[in-house]
């Protein structure tokens, strides 16, 4: 049953939220979920100032501001206002309204997103994002802090209210309805009823479409009792298809809810898989990482690895160094390049302002010569004026035409900017080709696109050309960076010969009965450690033939696991 107030009373209610709250109002206002999507009436795109991603939003809005470790970090405001006395089509006006609303109680810096759906049946609703701050002051401290209660409650004592959630709800009615009927003009609006038992009394479309229906049945069940009553059979079997096709309706209805709840149940079961195999995984990967640990602590002992580990050092502060070196490079030129342009800019501004200049005091000389022409009566004078204007009007169309100019080259430059700033803040992963062959990028992912691609779009070709360079130069550098680890590891293998070497050299001079012997000492095991190094073992298929038939020999003496030979002699696999 409808309130006696319906249409002419508006109403506010606020749903405090955590960051998974935040998420889930994200993705329904995206419409990324299947409510509302089971809401969309059209293809209408929803108002906004702010856009719609949230979280980035949120996390923008309190980065200078302290933020307790309370459940709930933001406000979920929903302003409705009265369906018979607002236009439902004016959204930039209910949106201008409802803000201004929510400054009134929150303050200027508390809202971070609004929205404005336009694609739902209903027309009248605006949704604001809030997290409230103020300046917290203690007797030796000052900071930004963000408060979900502190003007909630302030408004409650206004109105004289408890400073509860029934008392802030009360006084937050009566505000808006204040606002209605003081800064919007509306003289017919009324104040909601208050309700008459505790607890929230917001019901959702999905269930208000329920009572629709049990309302339609009642109704059919009615005047099936009335035909009765009064002998109308037709009447009668009017009502009774009436109540058949409402039952069939609520029984779709039932079987929609049931088939999203069977959704939602499948949802949470592979969640809850998902988080087991992460959970698997995260286990095999500790002791995997602790068995690693402790084999190396054991190799660790040996000057061989030591001597490894230098050199893996050495190469990635070279390696790392490169990469800094070409990136710096590379915003070097992009500062330059953008420098350029702005310099640029700003001559083609000053040529468009002495063009005009130029043409003003033209324009000043005709009306002086007309003056002078009609006082005189020359008619030829009337002539030369009309030329002078027609000249003038045309400099004048070229001068617009050249601050157009000036305008596009500064957008381009400061795509251009935007674009290098993304390349190098690694937005941009890689310049290529598109389908078509047309210059593309691709993404660090798809949030990054949607967030990037826009801003660079003046300058694309020229950002692309850009990055491709810069990608370039990184890329040379890397292979020479790559050149020198490969001799490194080449070092590595020689000295790794000399020593197997130096042992075989001693292991065939001994006899069968002491070769055991010398398996068992440190030097053995130093030997057997450098080779089978992963480095040595893949350098060495490369080897010449003496350093096959080496590497085949420390095979022999037990210094070298799994060497394999094919039938030309050489080394296939370690």
């Amino acid at each position: 049953m409808k309130s006696a107030v319906s249409g002419v009373a508006g109403a506010v209610r606020i749903n405090q939220l955590t960051m998974a709250g935040l998420t889930r109002t994200e993705l329904h206002g995206k419409r990324l979920d299947k409510t509302s999507k089971a809401r969309v009436i059209n293809d209408e795109p929803p108002i906004s100032s702010t856009g719609l991603d949230l979280n980035d939003l949120y996390q923008a809005h309190v980065a200078d501001a302290f933020v307790p470790s309370a459940k709930s970090k933001a406000m979920h405001m929903i302003v409705q206002f009265p369906t018979d006395l607002v236009d439902g089509s004016d959204a930039d006006g209910m949106l201008y309204h409802a803000s201004a609303f929510a400054r009134r109680v929150f303050g200027d810096n508390a809202i971070f997103a609004d929205r404005v759906d336009r694609d739902e049946k209903s027309q009248h609703v605006v949704d604001l994002l809030i997290a409230p701050k103020y300046l917290k002051a203690t007797k030796h401290t000052a900071k930004v802090a963000v408060s979900m209660t502190r003007d909630l409650k302030a408004l409650a004592k206004k109105y004289g209210e408890p400073p509860i959630p029934q008392g802030t709800g009360r006084a937050l009615q009566t505000a808006w309805f204040e606002y209605l009927r003081d800064e919007m003009g509306l003289e017919d609006v009324e104040r909601g009823s208050p309700k008459e038992f505790a607890g929230p009394d917001h019901k959702s479309a999905e269930e208000l479409r329920m009572e629709e229906l049990d309302e339609l049945i009642a109704s059919a069940e009615r005047a099936r009792e009335e035909a009765r009553k009064v002998g109308y059979e037709e009447g009668l079997a009017a009502a009774e298809q009436n109540r058949a096709a409402r039952e069939r309706l609520l029984d779709d209805r039932e079987k929609r809810i049931t088939i999203r709840e069977a959704d939602q149940i499948s949802e949470r079961l592979q969640i809850a898989s998902a988080k087991e195999d992460l959970q698997r995984e995260a286990h095999d990967t500790r002791r995997d990482a602790d068995a690693y640990a402790r084999v190396t602590r054991e190799n660790a002992e040996t000057d061989a690895k030591a001597e490894r580990d230098k050199a893996e050092a050495e190469a990635n502060e070279i390696k790392a160094a490169a990469e800094h070196t070409a990136r710096e490079k590379g915003l070097a030129d992009a500062r330059a390049l953008i420098q350029s342009d702005q310099e640029a800019a700003a001559e083609a501004r000053a040529a468009a302002k002495k063009d005009r200049d130029a043409a003003a005091a033209a324009l000043s000389a005709a009306n002086a010569e007309r003056a002078r022409a009609k006082a005189e009566g020359l008619a030829e004078a009337e002539e030369e004026l009309a030329s002078r204007k027609a000249s003038f009007e045309a400099r004048q169309a070229e001068i617009e035409a050249l601050a157009a100019k000036v305008a596009d080259e500064g957008a381009k430059a400061r795509a251009f900017k935007a674009g290098l700033e993304a390349w190098a803040a690694g937005d941009i992963v890689l310049a290529g080709r598109t389908k078509d062959g047309g210059p593309g990028f691709k993404w660090r992912d798809e949030a990054t696109k949607q967030r990037v691609k826009p801003l660079i779009l003046p300058a694309w070709t020229e950002v692309w050309e850009a990055v491709v360079a810069l990608a370039q130069r990184a890329a040379a550098k890397a292979a020479e960076i790559e050149s020198e680890a490969k001799q490194k590891a080449s070092d590595l293998v020689d000295t790794v010969t000399e020593a197997v070497k130096t042992f075989m050299a001693r292991y065939n001079a001994v006899p069968e009965v002491e070769r055991d012997t010398l398996r068992r000492t440190p030097a053995f095991e130093a030997v057997a450690t450098l080779a089978n190094d992963p480095a040595v073992r893949a350098t060495v298929a490369d080897s010449e033939d003496n350093e096959v038939d080496l590497l085949l020999q420390a095979a022999a003496a037990g210094l070298v696991k799994g060497v394999k030979v094919s039938g030309s002699g050489a080394v296939r696999k370690l």
